[in-house]
């Protein structure tokens, strides 16, 4: 779980908990939402609350589902290296 920090049509910087920033690139078939509903990227703002599930490669995060406006525990979102 993280902050946004910044959004692009190429990644996302999620600022976490523990006060470090990640980048995450966005897969191109990568799935968002907002509470159950489906959203496109650009409804996605600074600020926001999101939970990022990801795919690892190396050293690059991908994400392949964003959910907005969530709370609690998270899946593998890689956001808590």
């Amino acid at each position: 779980m993280g902050t946004v920090a910044c959004v692009t049509d190429a990644t996302i910087i999620v600022d976490t908990p523990d006060g470090k920033s990640q980048t995450i690139v966005l897969a191109p078939d990568a799935k968002y939402t907002r509470i159950n509903t489906a959203i496109r990227l650009k409804d996605i703002k600074m600020g926001d609350q999101v939970v990022i599930q990801t795919s690892e490669k190396g050293d690059q995060l991908t994400a392949l589902t964003v959910k907005v406006g969530v709370s609690g525990t998270h899946h593998h979102s890689g956001l808590s290296n």
